[in-house]
């Protein structure tokens, strides 16, 4: 992501005083718990946004989206929310939120980089509402605190009309600890940590590349739909009964007239949360031994129940359960639709050739990385700055 610096030297004729570097958390298993007030599995996912600022001698906020190609402007005198406007909608916000606390804010210019920037809405408003306070903080000397950032980005978040950013995921980008799995409780709002296990077992992360509007638009219609089942069971089930610990057997009094894709799909969001405590379970034993066969059953539920997949997707989870020495492969949510988790021997090699095959029938570019730690929000360095100092 350096290239933010000359792109937004270029787009603006002036170079960026700061850019900050925004971690990309990830939901392991659990993607849509807030449906149920459940339990996800996250972990951060190394930097998936960066976001460059530099001050203007006007009230005009410009804003620039390098990876939709997408250019917005607003005065400060009058940040309107319009649909249309989606990701700058929360730069407005948190202009907004700046505002009504009182603190002086003049124009700035602003540009957004990285993959995360393109990607899934709910984390890419929560990776820019944290970045644009963090940098506002810097830019005005306004010296915000961890506590403060969050506090300003749920304020922000609270005022937006349209697409929202999740609070775990705002929390995973301020507070997590590098190197870790964390539990998140959704019905509590607490987050637990342990160090990703060491093990001979690796863990491999691969995005297949899949356009925006393949998988992307149809899980965001997920996600409306299960949170409104979600409400409306809840407000069915007695009080001694808590939706995500139930099963088909005590549920099915309560989902009467529920379509059968309707209750499938609400039960797949149940597993999940139940599958996020026995991996939890595991991982606290310091293993990873049989986390790939709950990650399995994660997927084979998304896939048959909840029926959120694509024929690229479906492809490469066939391909992968040919190879002994693939034990898991299952989606996450990690901003960027399509994007898999898989846990690995040692022996494994052989994906690469199988990806070359998907690589001709679907005409897209997988990319193979790892789970890769972060160190939390910060400020970039420029590369060249970075070779002066050594």
């Amino acid at each position: 992501m350096q290239e933010i610096w000359t792109i937004h030297s270029k787009e603006y004729s002036s170079s960026p005083s700061l850019v900050i570097e925004v971690p990309r958390p990830a939901t392991i298993v659990g993607s849509y718990a807030e449906a149920i007030d459940g339990l996800a599995i996250m972990a951060q996912c190394g930097y998936g946004m960066a976001l460059s600022f530099s001050k203007r001698a006007d009230h005009t906020v410009r804003m620039y989206n390098t990876q939709r190609q997408e250019k917005k402007k607003f005065l400060l005198s009058s940040p309107r929310f319009r649909k249309e406007d989606r990701w700058a909608n929360g730069i407005k916000a948190v202009f907004a939120a700046f505002s009504q606390m009182g603190y002086p804010l003049s124009g700035v210019n602003i540009a957004l980089r990285g993959p995360v920037a393109g990607g899934e809405m709910r984390l890419m408003m929560a990776a820019i509402l944290t970045g644009t306070i963090q940098g506002l903080s810097q830019l005005f000397s306004l010296k915000l605190q961890k506590d403060d950032v969050k506090r300003l980005a749920l304020e922000a978040n609270s005022t937006l009309p349209y697409a929202t950013a999740r609070e775990r995921d705002i929390d995973m980008i301020l507070f997590s600890s590098p190197g870790c799995f964390s539990l998140y409780d959704l019905r509590s709002r607490k987050r637990e940590d342990i160090q990703i296990p060491k093990s001979k077992l690796r863990i491999f992360m691969l995005s297949p590349d899949l356009p925006y509007m393949v998988l992307t638009p149809e899980e965001d219609e997920f996600f409306t739909e299960v949170s409104e089942l979600g409400r409306d069971i809840s407000r069915r089930l007695p009080q001694y009964i808590a939706l995500r610990e139930t099963n088909d057997k005590e549920i099915a009094p309560y989902v009467k007239g529920m379509g059968e894709l309707e209750r499938r799909r609400l039960m797949h969001v149940v597993a999940e949360s139940q599958y996020a405590k026995l991996l939890w379970d595991i991982l606290k034993k310091g293993t990873l031994d049989g986390c790939s066969k709950i990650l399995s059953l994660c997927q084979k539920s998304l896939t048959e129940m909840a029926e959120l997949t694509s024929p690229e997707i479906d492809w490469i989870v066939r391909r992968a359960g040919e190879e002994k020495e693939i034990l898991s492969l299952s989606q996450i949510s990690n901003g960027v639709s399509g994007t898999m988790i898989a846990i690995v021997t040692p022996e494994c090699v052989r994906p690469k050739e199988r990806l070359e095959e998907y690589e001709r029938i679907f005409g897209f570019h997988p990319v193979i990385g790892h789970l890769e730690r972060s160190d939390g929000i910060r400020r970039m360095a420029k590369v060249e700055d970075l070779a002066v100092k050594r």
